[in-house]
């Protein structure tokens, strides 16, 4: 089975929950999709008994703040306990993150960078079950064959492209900004609710788990739509 922990599943100007990340855990390997806004990211391990030793990897989908800008925690918890870490990414965040870490620890974080094992995904697209694929110009997605397909989508809207690889999966990761009856306005290149639920039923998924919010959706929840909560844990 595969089990997924949700750290956190706000957007950007969530205040009561953190930025959207993940861990997705099979027998034998632990993946961390993204790392949040912060060193927030520290609390939600402590929370949910988790250490950077029980990671294997982290997959960064995009460049943008609240998916990065953990990192930087992260990697003072590797240095501390000496722990190699796979790093899934774009060439353009690769960059990103070893300005970013610099930036923060100067000449300690060139001694330790050795510990950043990275993959260049926009070059070599698969790893162990895991298959990424573009979603948009500058963020990754990414399908988990395992005994089920899980899909991940980003936190953008899904385009034909990627309608095409994420048709019939067992379980659909996808973001929901808002509602369109809401009172929370979209800003940004994001999808209302209602949008993730036509490419939801337009796929044929089974299940869906909505992350990224920035407003409560709760009330679209239903046996195989799932609003996924800071701390939650789905088995599948």
């Amino acid at each position: 089975m595969t089990k997924i922990t949700f750290l956190g599943t706000g957007s950007a100007r969530v205040t009561d929950r953190y930025n959207t990340c993940f861990i997705v855990e099979q027998e034998d390997h632990s993946l961390l999709v993204d790392c949040g806004g912060g060193h927030e990211i520290l609390r939600q391990f402590k929370e949910n008994d988790i250490n950077i030793e029980k990671i294997d990897a982290i997959f960064i989908s995009h460049s943008h703040a609240d998916h990065l800008l953990g990192f930087p925690f992260l990697f003072r918890e590797m240095i501390l306990s000496k722990k190699k870490m796979k790093i899934l990414c774009s060439q353009q965040v690769r960059k990103i993150v070893q300005e970013l870490v610099a930036f923060d620890l100067g000449e300690k974080a060139k001694a330790h960078l050795h510990l950043l094992l990275f993959q260049e995904i926009d070059i070599e697209q698969k790893y162990l079950h895991y298959e990424f694929f573009p979603v948009e110009e500058r963020q990754y997605g990414f399908i988990l064959h395992a005994n089920q397909k899980i899909s991940f989508t980003g936190d953008c809207p899904v385009t034909v492209h990627t309608i095409n690889r994420i048709k019939r999966c067992d379980m659909l990761i996808q973001e929901a900004f808002c509602s369109e009856s809401g009172k929370i306005k979209m800003t940004g290149h994001h999808s209302t609710i209602e949008e993730a639920i036509k490419i939801f039923r337009k796929v044929k998924a089974k299940k869906m788990i909505i992350i990224h919010s920035m407003e409560e959706l709760q009330q679209f929840s239903s046996d195989r739509i799932k609003i996924a909560q800071d701390g939650e844990v789905i088995w599948y």
